[in-house]
């Protein structure tokens, strides 16, 4: 099989971010002959991001979804994956704030094509790095993935380092009529592992730090942390419910 990863990056005035962000997917280009795709939509950025995507323009592919919402965006993106890169084998999500080691893809893509073709998707560990590089945390979680363990636990997937199969991503866009589920914009990763699961795909995570995910004051979990806390508690009951066990004691609380 011909690697062929296309890789979606939504943007929203993160300029100081996304030179670093670029770089990362770029530099995956290196492992098993791989062909990657940049996809990069960019909700109308005011700041310095067209002046470095334009010392770019040879090594992404860049589009406007002005106004329309990050769930729009990545829907968006998906479009454009069908129509131009039909012959995608793998799909990765890195946001431009966020950035992946030189080695993700090899690391990601060693294990997954190991894996039974019902494990959709695999992740990995991350590191959490400060707005400054000051602040290092790492991330890791449980091996394989239930609705019982997200009932417990909410979202335990680093979304940076995720790399999921195109055939099983769209299974569920034949299901559901969609990739990314519009109900849900302050919770959208959360919801696609959950209907993964529900489809019944595996989802598959190996001990290995791949990816960095940035905290800092404009990300959606500091900015808009009560309705993203309410999306969470819809998609952990259902979880639950399916699981056939009680709600966690943080559960309706933000």
């Amino acid at each position: 099989m011909n690697l062929e990863v296309s890789v979606i990056t939504t943007s929203m005035n993160y300029g100081r971010f996304i030179e670093t962000c670029i770089q990362s997917v770029k530099a995956q280009r290196q492992w098993h002959n791989a062909k990657i795709n940049h996809i990069i939509m960019d909700g109308g950025s005011t700041d310095n991001t067209f002046a470095v995507l334009l010392r770019y323009k040879d090594d992404v592919n860049y589009f406007i979804n002005k106004g329309e919402g990050q769930t729009d965006a990545l829907n968006h993106a998906m479009q454009i994956i069908e129509e131009k890169f039909p012959d995608t084998t793998h799909v990765g999500w890195v946001n431009a704030d966020d950035f992946y080691q030189g080695f993700w893809l090899d690391v990601m893509y060693g294990q997954l094509k190991k894996e039974l073709e019902n494990v959709a998707l695999i992740c990995s560990d991350i590191i959490m790095l400060g707005d400054e590089f000051t602040e290092r945390t790492l991330w890791g979680t449980q091996r394989y993935f239930d609705k019982a363990c997200f009932g417990r636990g909410g979202n335990t997937i680093p979304q940076p380092s995720v790399l999921i199969r195109f055939p099983a991503f769209k299974t569920l866009k034949e299901k559901y009529g969609f990739y990314f589920n519009q109900e849900f914009p302050y919770c959208q990763d959360f919801e696609l592992w959950y209907r993964f699961l529900d489809s019944g795909y595996r989802i598959r995570h190996i001990p290995k730090l791949t990816a960095y995910l940035r905290v800092h004051d404009k990300q959606m979990s500091l900015t808009a942390r009560t309705p993203q806390s309410k999306h969470r508690d819809i998609i952990v009951k259902k979880c639950c419910d399916a699981a056939q066990i009680d709600t966690p004691p943080w559960y309706g609380k933000t």
